[in-house]
């Protein structure tokens, strides 16, 4: 019983997540460029800033999920932030690769295949995620990893919203820009 409600959740997530990234690529623009917001959503059009899409919505998602599932005892907390931080990862690999060999190997510059690539790399960390719920035992070490990670990957999303780094991922491919 208590994985069929997880399951339930990760696929009703699958939607949530997607459409709330999508909301979260204009949030910005549509605050009048508030910074607190600008920690959450793109700040620009590099594909660093657009992992946030991927990386907010689905912790966004994964609090929620654990606070209802935690209040019903339907869940392992260790597993799941374990899951999670993987699915997290999975989602930014997912998207960069969708993303470079698109448009590095096959030239392919699409609006709609950025959106269709997304909803994919959303979809696969999901259900992979699922997988590593069931199947994993974790451990002490792995949780504590695993909590690091998702720390180290906001705090990093926010120094590099406001300190990018000089590397082709952070520039913005409109203004050619970095950062704010």
């Amino acid at each position: 019983m208590e994985n069929i409600d997880f399951i339930n959740w990760i696929i009703i997530g699958i939607p949530f997540i997607f459409l709330l990234g999508c909301l979260f690529h204009f949030i910005y623009t549509l605050s009048g460029n508030i910074t607190l917001i600008g920690i959450i959503s793109p700040v620009n059009e590099s594909v660093w800033e657009h992992l946030k899409l991927a990386f907010y919505p689905i912790l966004i998602w994964g609090i929620i999920q654990c606070c209802i599932l935690n209040k019903f005892n339907k869940f392992n907390l260790e597993t799941y932030v374990i899951s999670l931080a993987i699915s997290i990862l999975l989602a930014i690999f997912f998207i960069l690769s969708f993303y470079y060999i698109s448009t590095g190997a096959f030239n392919i510059h699409s609006v709609i295949w950025d959106i269709f690539s997304f909803f994919l790399s959303i979809t696969f960390s999901q259900l992979i995620s699922i997988y590593v719920y069931e199947n994993i035992i974790p451990s002490n070490r792995m949780f504590s990893i695993s909590l690091f990670i998702l720390l180290s990957l906001a705090f990093i999303f926010t120094v590099f919203t406001f300190i990018p780094p000089k590397y082709p991922i952070f520039k913005d491919s409109t203004t050619n820009k970095y950062g704010t």
